[in-house]
């Protein structure tokens, strides 16, 4: 601002000098400023651009460099030296300034080298090359290229590809990647201020409404900020900062800039949105035009909710809105000041219809533009198993331009699978990538490279994740398992579970188990013990060394999955191992002799118990191995299918175990060959397996009677009940053979869930955080076809849809139009009956004045006649 008062004086400036007190203020609320600088300069309507220390300064009119200087008669008030002249060997710069190509600090600039189409920082001073921008990174080819360069800040510039992707890179660090967002590219072209004022390149023509534009332009500022998983406090000043935007815009009228105020929605739109709510009857919805629609999904309202959350529970309505929604609709989902999506309240109010119907609409938006939102519900989305949920996670998986442009190479495969999975950034330099993730020197072959669209996923024994694989290892039917998004998801983490198990987990375990297996059968005899008391110690120190590890870490899975601990027979099992383990080593060190320790009955059970459940455990690991999880899953699935056969089993036998105690209890001393229900009840399970003692049955007490119950006994258990038995093992074996490879991932999934714990954390690196998971599969050209086909067969089903969409709408239009031509049709008709009506009126007031005007008229003549004739007036 110009003014010419200083410290309450006008100063007495030389009128021929042609120099003017400038003051550079900074609004602090709406009743106060802050003055930052009192500075001299010649009057001209330019604008200027300083740096953040306000010791340089661009006159945007001439486009040259100045410098602070102090004021010969007040420190306070300063001048500026002019640093840079206008000069002809200038390249881009010198036009692209306001575009803020050069730094906040003012020092440099960026500048394009024509002859060697390179990009170069330069200083701004003497126009000298600093660095030199790798053309990796501006590599300019159809599939690979950028729109903008921007500062972040001294150090950090900004490229944003043309699909949407920003990547920060360091300029200081050898142009290292610090950070990335995604943006709508859709809301950057033709203004400057919708991209933070970036230097353009290679701009295409593109037209949008001012009302749109300055929508999508919002949509960014939501996204971004959303990007960073905002919080609380932090989420809702982002709503403060970004509903309410204060700038100044020329106005032609007055020839000067006004103050003016922009919201995140429109009166119209914020009005239309409350009617469509009110109207229980549901027209409104349908008859509104697609513009409306459009604008209707991009505004953030005063309450900071969306469209969708304003429907979010009303089903006829969001029913009838996704309807007229098709892929190139683009529509904002993200989460409302409570931190809550539509996706959060339905699941909330366990609305499935509305569940299934977002779902839907979400597999067709566009890359990372809600996934980061509702990635913590994705678990409950999965206990669900809504139909819909294969295809929206089927839809996750994305092939970026980016990613396209990679079609023949020789892939790094860590397994015996036809893909490898990595972890990548979104852009990445080309030569960077191949020596990653290509092999040189080997036979090339069709390549399909592609990401999934869901963050945090790939950050190991993360809550969210852990979330997830508990709620597949749950899931009653195995059909999610079909999906490829899931079979990535757990083979990326299965990688380094299964590593991280057999080091932790097995290997303890093992040797465990060998030392156990040793102290138990040759440290320890069967009627004494060993002599050597030192080797024993040495036994028993090793074996409680195993233990206390065992027991460490089955707190630490305990402090780790909590209430989900208990839930699990198998950890329950292995706390009984430790315990059991642990109780019989140090009861052979306290009673010396075998004598002692056979004393106590339940010493040798817990030794026999340790044992078995040392062999369990050993079994269990094996479900590690593909060759030996699919034995173990059909042996686990086997016994829990045998539940109510067991019961029937246990019925039949307690029922004969009982009817032959009764008999034996009567017979003499010599023909009782039972003496309790426990004896019994074996008597019958031997029974079952066809082990018979029938030696006392002669002399029983009704040698008919028991006769007919081996015989009934005999059919019963042996031959019907274990067949039966059989049967049902043959169904539970067919079952897990038809969807083997389904039951192994979900297998996967609950050892990812249960053995979590023991990832060490330096196996997520800070840097991962901003990487996705990257599929890199190997295709033939029969799946090329296949995939064609497919890709086909998708376009023309939505096609029809479209089409059915279409259609219905043109129904719905044509029946509104013929209720509205039976109106105009009725209302002719009441009109031509008016004129009808009107029309007999008129002749019969014409027929009327007719015969009044000939009776007049006879009237008038016999007066005439009278007044012309004097022999009538005579008369």
């Amino acid at each position: 601002m110009q003014d010419s008062s200083y410290k309450g004086e006008f100063l007495p400036l030389d009128k021929c000098s042609g120099l003017k007190l400038f003051k550079l203020v900074e609004i602090i609320n709406n009743c106060k400023i802050q003055i930052l600088l009192n500075f001299m300069l010649t009057e001209f309507k330019q604008s200027f651009k300083f740096s953040k220390d306000l010791r340089l300064m661009i006159d945007l009119a001439t486009y040259e460099l100045y410098q602070r200087v102090e004021y010969a008669f007040d420190n306070n008030i300063f001048v500026w030296q002019q640093l840079t002249y206008i000069n002809n060997e200038s390249n881009n710069w010198k036009y692209n300034l306001n575009n803020s190509i050069v730094s906040p600090d003012l020092l440099y600039y960026i500048d394009f080298e024509v002859k060697n189409k390179k990009y170069q920082i330069k200083k701004t001073v003497d126009s000298t090359v600093y660095k030199e921008i790798t053309i990796q990174l501006t590599d300019q080819s159809n599939l690979n290229q950028f729109i903008y360069l921007r500062w972040v800040d001294n150090r950090q510039i900004a490229l944003l590809h043309d699909e949407g992707i920003e990547k920060t890179i360091d300029i200081i660090n050898n142009f290292q990647e610090t950070n990335f967002r995604v943006l709508n590219k859709d809301a950057q072209y033709g203004t400057n201020k919708n991209i933070d004022n970036g230097f353009y390149i290679n701009i295409k023509p593109f037209h949008l409404d001012d009302v749109e534009k300055k929508l999508l332009s919002n949509q960014n500022q939501f996204l971004l900020r959303q990007q960073n998983q905002l919080k609380g406090e932090e989420l809702g000043r982002l709503f403060q900062e970004a509903m309410i935007e204060f700038q100044y815009s020329w106005c032609d009228h007055y020839m000067k800039y006004l103050p003016m105020i922009e919201f995140s929605f429109t009166h119209y739109h914020w009005m239309l949105a409350l009617k469509i709510i009110n109207d229980h009857q549901h027209k409104i919805i349908k008859q509104i035009s697609l513009e409306d629609l459009k604008m209707l999904l991009l505004q953030v309202f005063p309450d900071g909710n969306t469209f969708l959350h304003k429907i979010a529970n009303r089903n006829e309505v969001l029913e009838a809105v996704s309807l007229r929604i098709n892929k190139d609709f683009q529509f904002l989902f993200i989460k409302n000041p409570e931190g809550l999506t539509p996706l959060h309240m339905c699941l909330g109010t366990r609305n499935y219809f509305a569940i299934d119907i977002f779902v839907k609409l979400l597999s067709n938006h566009k890359f990372y533009q809600h996934s980061f939102n509702i990635v913590d519900i994705l678990p409950k989305l999965i206990t669900t198993e809504l139909p819909s949920l294969k295809q929206y996670l089927t839809s996750r998986v994305i092939q970026t331009q980016i990613l396209h442009q990679y079609k023949r190479a020789a892939i790094k495969f860590h397994s015996r699978k036809h893909y490898a999975i990595n972890l990548t950034n979104l852009w990445t330099e080309k030569d960077l990538f191949h020596k990653q993730y290509f092999e040189t020197g080997k036979l090339e072959t069709d390549v399909k490279i592609m990401l999934i669209d869901l963050p945090k996923l790939n950050i190991h024994a993360d809550q969210t994740s852990q979330e997830l694989f508990l709620a597949l290892s749950k899931c009653q039917e195995l059909d999610i398992f079909e999906v490829p998004t899931v079979q990535y998801l757990i083979d990326f983490q299965w990688m380094l579970t299964k590593q991280s198990t057999l080091y932790y987990l097995y290997l303890p375990s093992i040797l465990n188990h060998i030392v156990f297996f040793i102290y138990s059968n040759f440290i320890i005899n069967d009627d004494k013990y060993s002599n050597d008391f030192q080797t024993e110690v040495i036994f028993l120190s090793v074996i409680m060394t195993f233990q206390g590890y065992f027991f460490i870490n089955e707190v630490r899975q305990m402090s780790f999955t909590k209430l989900n601990y208990f839930k699990s027979i198998k950890n329950l099992l292995d706390m009984l191992q430790v315990l059991t383990t642990s109780a019989t080593v140090m009861s052979h060190y306290k009673y010396n002799t075998t004598e002692q320790y056979a004393s106590l009955e339940f010493l040798p059970v817990m030794h026999s118990c340790s044992s078995l459940l040392l062999w369990i455990n050993f079994l269990y690991f094996l479900r590690l191995f593909d060759s030996t999880s699919y034995l173990i899953r059909i042996l686990i699935n086997v016994f829990w299918d045998m539940k109510w056969f067991l019961i029937l089993l246990l019925i039949c036998q307690i029922g004969f175990a009982e009817a032959f105690l009764r008999l034996s209890e009567y017979s003499q001393e010599d023909g009782q060959f039972l003496s309790n229900i426990v004896h019994a009840f074996i008597y019958a399970f031997r029974m079952s397996i066809v082990d018979n003692d029938t030696s006392a049955y002669d002399k029983n007490v009704s040698q008919t009677t028991i006769w007919i119950l081996f015989i009934v006994a005999g059919i019963i258990m042996p031959i019907v009940m274990l067949n039966l038995l059989i049967s049902i093992i043959s169904k539970s074996f067919d079952d897990i053979n038809k969807q083997s490879k389904l039951a192994a991932y979900q297998e996967k999934a609950k050892i990812i869930f249960e053995n979590a714990f023991v990832i060490p954390t330096s196996a997520n690196k800070k840097e991962d955080a901003q990487k996705f998971i990257t599929i890199f599969k190997k295709i033939s050209s029969g799946s090329n076809s296949q995939d064609q086909k497919k890709l086909q067969k998708q376009e023309i089903l939505g096609t029809m849809k479209l089409i059915m969409i279409e259609n219905s709408m043109m129904r719905e239009e044509i029946s509104r139009n013929k209720e509205q031509l039976k109106g105009v049709n009725s209302q002719l008709n009441k009109l031509e009956d008016i004129n009808q009506r009107q029309n007999l009126r008129i002749e019969r007031m014409q027929m009327d004045m007719d015969s009044q005007f000939g009776k007049q008229s006879k009237s008038l003549e016999s007066i005439i006649t009278i007044l012309t004739d004097p022999k009538q007036m005579h008369y």
